[in-house]
């Protein structure tokens, strides 16, 4: 029998648990599929990823909502240009959960948790921002008040005029929750609810390889609305992609075997926890923080 190369570590946020585990595993010429945020600071991010390249392994972060079907669907309208010259573009994941966050300090708080895959789809499509403010709140008042469980993040970059704002709240009992608001001066898209793969789907007793798993009905499908060259307007249902998660794993396959490369880096988790430092130091001076 082969060796094993490969190891899928964490429970839970990986940034509560020290990395210590991480730089073994990476130390012994493992490749590593680590869940996100990863780490709690960038620095020790930094440090994970100098030990990967050392060691010629890969290090892919369990970001796998870059392969939810709705945020496919966006990224797919924004490569075709058909979502463009962005004016705002607005990202949310809402619930109504009744989740403990633990205490203050680390990783703590829904920011790392929902927030850090908000803010992972958003490098993937804009890259690093210039500027961060934020807002962080207990909307429910429930464990340590300075504890978020909800927040607002706005993100501002260096070559784009693209307004972002990220959110998300756990005392969201609306049974249409909104997941995207992208719009244009000449196009937009807007879309409820979140991807099926999870609650819908998975949980519900759908094994992955199952026809049908990750397809969102009709009734679900966002809307995209655009004016022609005349300036009418036209609006139209868009089907949402098929999401697949084990998508995320074939990629991180290839990727070891040198077929391709990872479509979730090391290196924008990195940047991922930039953010989420930079929206904490916002937060506490109330201040916009320079990135």
């Amino acid at each position: 029998m082969a060796p094993l190369r490969a190891a899928v570590l964490g429970t839970g946020f990986s940034a509560s648990i020290f990395q210590i585990p991480f730089i073994k595993a990476l130390q012994a010429g493992k490749h590593v599929i680590l869940e996100k945020p990863i780490v709690t600071t960038a620095a020790e991010a930094r440090d994970l990823i100098d030990i990967a390249k050392a060691k010629g392994v890969t290090l892919a972060p369990y970001h796998n909502r870059r392969f939810d079907g709705d945020f496919l669907t966006v990224e797919k309208l924004i490569k075709e240009n058909k979502l463009s010259d962005l004016s705002d573009f607005e990202s949310r994941y809402d619930v109504s959960a009744n989740w403990g966050l633990g205490e203050p300090g680390g990783s703590a708080g829904i920011l790392y948790g929902l927030g850090s895959h908000l803010i992972d789809q958003t490098v993937a499509l804009f890259g690093k921002p210039s500027s961060v403010y934020a807002i962080l709140a207990n909307g429910r008042r429930v464990g340590h008040p300075d504890v978020d469980d909800s927040y607002i993040v706005h993100l501002r970059y260096p070559d784009n005029p693209v307004i972002v704002t990220l959110r998300s709240a756990l005392h969201s009992t609306t049974t249409k929750q909104i997941r995207y608001i992208v719009r244009g001066p000449k196009s937009s898209y807007v879309k409820y609810g979140l991807d099926v793969q999870g609650k819908p789907q998975a949980i519900g007793g759908q094994e992955p390889l199952s026809p049908g798993f990750g397809e969102e009905p009709e009734s679900s499908w966002g809307e995209y609305a655009y004016l022609d060259q005349s300036g009418k307007r036209h609006a139209e249902s868009i089907r949402t992609e098929t999401g697949s998660y084990l998508g995320y794993y074939r990629n991180v396959a290839e990727a070891i075997t040198g077929k391709s490369t990872l479509v979730v880096t090391a290196e924008q988790a990195e940047v991922g926890i930039q953010i989420i430092e930079a929206a904490k130091k916002s937060h506490e001076t109330d201040t916009v923080v320079k990135l």
